[in-house]
Formats: C-alpha cells, structure tokens, sequence
C-alpha cells in the first residue's frame, strides 16, 4: 500500500511541499487530503490516494541536479518504509545546472518550496551572477551531461535504496543524446501519456496547454494524474 508520496522535478509538478514527511511516532501529513486544492498532478495523485504524508521537493526553474539532490536527502533523513513509499520524478530540460547555497545568501532562490527545518540548505537562483558566471565558463554539453548523470545518479540511488519510483517526462527525451542512454535501463519505470511519451507534447496534443503555451493547465494536471493512477 501507497502510504507515503515523495515527488521532485521543475515546475511541472510543483505545488509546494504539500505536507509533512514521517518521523519516528508521527506518521507525516498530506495537505491535500485536509481539503488543500491541487494544483499539478502530483497534489491530485496524492488526493485520490489519501497519502497519509507528500513531500514534493520539484521547485519551478530547476533541473535534475537539485531533485536528485532534494530526493536523496529526504529519504535519507527520514523515515520512509520503502513498502509503503513511491516516489514520483518529473524528468526536465538538461540546460540547468543547480548549485547549493546558505538560506542567508542573496542570491537564493525564490522558488525553493522547502524551509530550513526541512532541508538545511537552499540553491542559487538563475538570475544569480554565480551561476551565470559558471554557465560562461562551461561547455553546453558538459552542462548538458551533468544534469543526465544526475537523473542516473538519482535512478541508481533509489534502486539500491529499494524505493520504487516512476518518472514522468517534461519533454521527450527518448533521443536526446546526454539523457536518452541514461533512461533506456529504466524504460519500466517511466509512465509515459496517451499518444505521447511526455507531458507537454500530451498536453500540447490534446489543448491542455495554459495560456504561456508551455505549462499543462488544470484539466491538464487533472488528465496527468490519471495516467499516473492507471500506471502505478
């Protein structure tokens, strides 16, 4: 049985932390059992379910290093049976590159959803000159093959762990040369929409993009989510 939800990702799935993980007597918190209204798939998901805990690290204009990363840590410091925990990843672009920073730097991110009681560190946000300075100084495809380690990486922490997981992609990766070789292994895990492998061109597909032409809209996360119940 499904007690426990982590998720992580970029905006795709993010919809703030949404609960509590479990620690020793107390068994974690789902916000969208207790009448939260949900606003990406993950939120449904963990509704129809009644989780009795979610914990969504995804954080809007990240990438695969910081889930990996965020993931890692929870599970690691927390405590999750991996008989009752499922963990949820939505895949995205390779183009970001997530550094760790102190909660008292400038340059944080804004879209981190965690606080320090959770998580005792935070990421650099895109517009933050240490990043751009990194970005100068570094070849696209190096960028590009840190992030599709890092989904690699994460992937063979959880199998080795025991921690079921399914992914999600943002976009269709199955050719993209840095992520596709990284994927093939897992081909089982990957919960992939009707008439297409990934959730923009899903929702591009069938008119569930919002109005920026780039996120799933409501019936779009709605639609999303079924998948993802049908699938798990």
């Amino acid at each position: 049985m499904i007690r426990h939800i982590i998720a992580g990702g970029c905006s795709f799935t993010a919809d703030g932390i949404g609960g509590d993980p479990p620690r020793n007597d107390y068994a974690g918190n789902c916000s969208f059992v207790h009448g939260a209204k949900p606003r990406t798939w993950v939120s449904h998901v963990a509704k129809e379910l009644g989780v009795q805990s979610l914990v969504n690290v995804a954080a809007s204009g990240h990438g695969n290093m910081l889930t990996r990363h965020a993931i890692t840590h929870i599970v690691n410091n927390y405590d999750y049976d991996p008989s009752e925990t499922l963990i949820l990843i939505n895949i995205t672009e390779t183009m970001r590159l997530d550094f760790v920073c102190d909660w008292d730097d400038g340059n944080r991110s804004r879209w981190i959803p965690w606080d320090p009681e959770l998580m005792p560190w935070t990421y650099h946000g895109r517009e933050s000159p240490v990043l751009k300075q990194v970005f100068r100084d570094m070849d696209t495809e190096d960028i590009k093959e840190i992030s599709a380690i890092s989904v690699r990486q994460l992937f063979e922490d959880l199998t080795n762990l025991g921690f079921p997981f399914r992914f999600l992609m943002m976009k269709d990766y199955r050719f993209d040369s840095n992520l596709a070789p990284r994927l093939v292994p897992y081909q089982a895990n990957l919960i992939a929409m009707h008439g297409r492998p990934d959730m923009w061109g899903f929702c591009r597909e069938y008119g569930y993009l919002a109005n920026d032409n780039f996120h799933p809209n409501d019936m779009g996360h709605w639609c999303i989510a079924q998948q993802v119940l049908d699938q798990i």
